[in-house]
């Protein structure tokens, strides 16, 4: 499923990043958790080459409990992402987790 924040929150961490709740199959992460993750995808450097506005059109992270989460580029005027956890039949989950574990 998917969830929005309705407004993003400024990661101070991370400049001009604005960031917002990715949910997990319990229910919604915390706002710092999601800030967290986000951040965590950024800093390992697992973001898309394509770019809008320039920011990565997708940043991909995963929780401390191996779950794989997909943020997507919502608002590329202010750097506005939404994510979600990666579905289980979705064939780039499998790409997500090794490639985080080489980072």
């Amino acid at each position: 499923f998917f969830f929005q924040a309705e407004d993003g929150i400024r990661d101070h961490c991370v400049t001009g990043v604005q960031t917002c709740a990715l949910p997990i199959s319990t229910g919604p992460l915390l706002k710092a958790t999601a800030e967290a993750l986000l951040k965590s995808g950024f800093e390992k450097g697992m973001v898309s080459e394509q770019r809008r506005s320039g920011w990565p059109q997708n940043v991909w992270a995963v929780s401390l409990a191996s779950e794989p989460f997909e943020a997507q580029l919502e608002n590329p005027e202010r750097g506005v992402y939404h994510g979600y956890p990666m579905p289980l039949d979705d064939d780039f989950r499998d790409v997500v987790l090794e490639e985080w574990k080489g980072r």
